[in-house]
């Protein structure tokens, strides 16, 4: 069985699942119109790897944005881990970026269901790739230019 990786596009998120070094990771945002669509040999391929595998795995969560069919999406890989975990330890990363509650608040809501499984939530800055963008505005006023910069995921 050879890892699978899915590039991020505008509405689905970077899917890498490293089976040399048994880490899984969904990360960017999953709004897509038919998230079933997309996860379905996402799923399938879990599934296969879950009935072979008997070495201890961490899946990563970095998400910015998702859609409540990708929220019961993630719940399926969730339930699907926690039967795993009775054979095989799992761990499980939930990262949230600074003061995005609402992707944490869904984090330890689905720590509240799977209870057995060891699922962590955490505030994380690194998980994302962030870049500065600068502009430099020329205002009429006496003070002259501004430069601003903002940050953006």
């Amino acid at each position: 069985m050879k890892s699978l990786l899915i590039e991020q596009s505008n509405d689905t998120p970077l899917i890498s699942f490293d089976i040399e070094k048994n880490k899984f990771e969904i990360k960017g945002e999953s709004y897509s119109d038919d998230a079933n669509y997309f996860y379905v040999p996402v799923l399938e391929w879990l599934r296969r790897f879950l009935k072979t595998n008997k070495v201890p795995i961490t899946f990563n969560f970095y998400l910015v944005y998702f859609n409540t069919s990708s929220s019961s999406v993630f719940f399926q890989i969730l339930e699907m881990l926690d039967k795993y975990n009775s054979e095989v330890p799992v761990e499980v990363n939930w990262y949230a970026r600074p003061l995005d509650l609402d992707i944490y608040e869904e984090g330890e809501e689905f720590q509240n269901d799977f209870e057995p499984l060891s699922l962590n939530v955490k505030f994380k800055q690194s998980a994302w790739d962030h870049k500065i963008v600068s502009l430099n505005y020329k205002i009429k006023q006496p003070f002259g230019a501004y430069q601003m910069a903002f940050f953006y995921f």
